[in-house]
């Protein structure tokens, strides 16, 4: 314990067996990560698509589909986009998986709604 007698150092925190197992996933998972990019560099392969399950990170919502008075599809939602088009999410810009797709040149999908 540090001078507080409440709070644990980092050698208490990694010296516990659940926390050991906890970084040992961790950099496992980062090797993995590293080791993947690294080959799909070497061999120039390319993804067919790119699929993100998330929250609004990776998820903004589009309603332009769905009958509701809640629409984002005027300024400023869209405004970093080329163009400054609002697209009817509840985004002004691109998110992580737009920036994937665009290195991998992936075309532009859809509302999830444009499927029914």
């Amino acid at each position: 314990m540090n001078l507080s007698g409440i709070h644990q150092t980092i050698r208490d925190i990694l010296g516990s067996s659940k926390h050991n197992g906890i970084l040992s996933v961790l950099v496992q998972l980062i090797s993995f990560v590293l080791l993947f990019n690294v080959t799909a560099a070497a061999s120039g392969a390319v993804p067919a698509a790119v699929f993100t399950f998330g929250d609004s990170l990776v998820d903004t919502g589009n309603n332009n589909y769905v009958v509701t008075i809640a629409k984002s599809n005027f300024p400023p939602y869209g405004r970093d986009f080329p163009g400054g088009k609002p697209t009817g999410r509840f985004s002004n810009g691109r998110l992580f998986p737009d920036f994937i797709g665009t290195k991998y040149d992936l075309p532009s999908v859809s509302s999830f709604y444009v499927m029914f």
